[in-house]
């Protein structure tokens, strides 16, 4: 299938946005930045789904349409798969460690 001229598909763009915002939300944690570092790992698994999820429907779409970004849909979806188990696990030792308690 050809790609048509045109703009790139803008959920692709989306896609690798939030897929790699999720490491660099990780990064803040792990870089100690205040409360928003405590905030910033929790966050970063779900901004990693989201990059995953609108990366499968980018490219859907992409599919139906003929629009370019199939490579940038592509990496957002790789990207968001690749760094939801390592966030995910990392986010649950944190919040294990820093709740009363334990």
């Amino acid at each position: 299938m050809s790609s048509s001229a045109g703009k790139t598909n803008s959920r692709a763009i989306v896609s690798l946005v939030l897929s790699l915002a999720s490491p660099a939300l990780a990064s803040l944690f792990f870089l100690g930045v205040g409360l928003f570092g405590l905030i910033a790992l929790p966050l970063a698994v779900p901004f990693s789904l989201a990059g995953a999820v609108v990366g499968h429907s980018a490219l859907r779409r992409i599919k139906e349409t003929g629009q370019p970004g199939r490579g940038i849909a592509l990496a957002g979806v790789i990207l968001g798969w690749v760094f939801i188990l390592p966030l995910g696990v990392a986010a649950m030792f944190s919040l294990a460690f820093l709740t009363p308690g334990w």
